[in-house]
């Protein structure tokens, strides 16, 4: 009975020093939301198929890390549902950002950020080069890679909110 305690334990103590894993230092909050545009006009091949198959989606990422005093952080590359991205960082300032409107609910989406903090805007696209993510994530996961001081950074998103589009024409 002893040993069975002394289990549980080790796996309560174990769980919590594993938690804190998915967070990334001077990061406070994290956003990733997703646009899937339907092209209006669509180039097709000699033969009459499409030369793009299906929507282009979209990716942004926010994060709301202080306005000053943190290294900056250089991204690398992003990993969702099986496909790599790279990232385009900017800061989007430190008042509040209207992003959208979400799909599901259609409330408008204001990000604020807290006193003392900014917000930085990463814009995901297609990369060049496939790469192997750095380790495994869930089913709709979004999984950032960059550098911060020489060390690496692992970020996981794992709600990406989709955003509700005007219709192509």
């Amino acid at each position: 009975m002893r040993s069975i305690n002394y289990f549980f334990l080790l796996l309560l103590l174990s769980a919590g020093f594993l938690a804190p894993a998915q967070t990334v230092p001077g990061i406070k909050r994290s956003y990733a939301f997703l646009t899937e545009h339907q092209p209006g006009n669509i180039m097709v091949k000699p033969d009459g198929s499409p030369v793009h198959d299906g929507p282009d989606t979209l990716l942004t990422v926010y994060l709301e890390m202080p306005a000053a005093g943190a290294p900056v952080i250089a991204w690398r590359k992003a990993w969702w549902c099986g496909v790599t991205y790279s990232i385009n960082a900017v800061p989007a300032g430190k008042t509040q950002k209207e992003v959208g409107t979400g799909k599901a609910n259609r409330e408008k989406i204001i990000l604020t950020p807290a006193k003392g903090n900014c917000l930085w805007k990463l814009d995901l696209f297609h990369a060049e080069n496939s790469a192997a993510p750095p380790l495994l994530s869930k089913p709709g996961e979004l999984i950032l890679e960059g550098k911060r001081a020489g060390k690496k950074i692992i970020l996981h998103i794992s709600n990406v909110v989709e955003l509700a589009t005007i219709p192509s024409v």
